[in-house]
């Protein structure tokens, strides 16, 4: 079961608390769920982000981390990251969106470079690990919520500090590292 996980690390190497989106038109489901710890659920009808996500994610667990302070997003060419009411809520609170370009993300987004390559790793370790102790539990969003939950706490401060390691030269034309 795959789940959309949105995940936030600083350039300090640390990490913001995840969020997940399930695909319903309420929170009736995911109140009932146990999904423990400091995890951000946001609903949509396909499952997917888009931008009033965006904006709840940016209210829920950015800004609050900031605390008024200036920061930056980088973010891939995704069109929900871009709208308008997007931009002005990062212009509002001195948050400067900083777009890597399409067809490098691969390159210069450090999340895509060292931290969710290792996260899936784990991830998939701890599905493997369940089936093998757990024969009962059945596949579901919970389980693939709870996983990916786990995935990112065992993710490293250096981890991260590696992928924002190998992101600025390739980044130095959009950002100065």
């Amino acid at each position: 079961m795959q789940v959309t996980v949105i995940a936030t690390v600083t350039a300090a190497g640390g990490k913001l608390p995840m969020g997940w989106v399930h695909k319903a038109k309420t929170f009736k489901k995911v109140r009932q769920m146990k999904i423990k710890g400091d995890v951000h659920s946001f609903i949509s009808a396909k499952g997917w982000m888009n931008a009033n996500i965006m904006i709840q994610y940016m209210n829920e667990i950015v800004i609050p981390y900031l605390k008024g302070r200036p920061g930056a997003l980088v973010m891939d060419d995704y069109a929900a990251h871009w709208t308008d009411d997007v931009i002005a809520l990062a212009d509002a609170n001195n948050i400067e969106l900083i777009r890597v370009p399409p067809t490098t993300t691969s390159q210069r987004q450090p999340l895509d470079l060292a931290v969710f390559g290792p996260f899936k790793h784990i991830r998939q370790r701890i599905a493997l690990e369940t089936r093998h102790t757990e024969i009962s539990v059945l596949d579901n969003r919970e389980e693939a919520v709870i996983r990916a939950s786990k995935a990112w706490e065992l993710i490293t401060k250096k981890t991260i500090q590696q992928g924002w390691t190998q992101a600025c030269p390739p980044l130095e034309a959009i950002l100065h590292c």
